[in-house]
């Protein structure tokens, strides 16, 4: 019994060590207003390209974003965040870096979006400076109909490569249905405050500050 209180007690001393770490390394709420406010932006921006719409997009968040693990990153002032531009396309009928060029171009046509777009190896990245990145990885679905995984470009391999970045979403989420509901643009989930994140949230994005 006394050592079940010292380690309830170690326990509580501990947290209250890492919440302030955790509340000042996660995304603010203010800045997730911004995050959304362009992220429909680009999303409309990309949706009236004639060449890009016509395979009926779909834009939605992945990785750290997508599971309410964002934080910033070691020595850096931006967050990282990722977003899928996916075309319901078949996997033989367009070329991986014929798709990335065609999203780079339309991004650079913007004025705005001009001088801010990276070409990465797999994504097209927009910078705002000082605030955070948006990495926009163009997919299709996968060619062999396996449920949740996508054919994403290789610059290098100059070939595609799958992904399953919805289905890494639901099994973070203990979820293992994955949602292939075909809509224009998803929205971004909910922001989180440190209280209603899970124990796994946290301990996920610990190790990105100090691994």
């Amino acid at each position: 019994m006394v050592q079940a209180l010292k380690a309830d007690a170690f326990l509580t001393s501990l947290d209250s060590l890492i919440r302030p770490i955790c509340t000042k390394l996660q995304l603010p709420l203010s800045s997730h207003e911004i995050v959304d406010s362009r992220y429909q932006a680009v999303g409309e921006w990309l949706d009236e390209c004639a060449t890009l719409s016509k395979y009926k997009l779909r834009i939605f968040p992945q990785g750290s974003y997508a599971i309410g693990t964002t934080v910033r990153p070691y020595d850096k002032n931006e967050f990282d965040l990722d977003f899928v531009l996916l075309l319901q396309e078949n996997y033989h009928s367009i070329e991986p870096i014929l798709l990335l060029n065609t999203v780079e171009s339309r991004l650079l046509y913007h004025g705005k979006y001009a001088n801010m777009i990276e070409r990465k190896n797999r994504c097209i990245r927009i910078t705002y400076a000082n605030d955070f990145h948006m990495d926009i990885l163009p997919a299709i679905p996968d060619n062999l109909g396996h449920s949740g995984y996508l054919s994403v470009p290789d610059g290098k391999a100059q070939d595609w490569k799958p992904s399953c970045p919805e289905g890494f979403r639901d099994w973070f989420n203990f979820n293992p249905q994955v949602n292939l509901d075909f809509r224009q643009q998803a929205p971004l989930p909910n922001y989180q405050t440190l209280e209603e994140k899970s124990t796994l949230q946290c301990n996920k994005a610990l190790p990105c500050r100090f691994g």
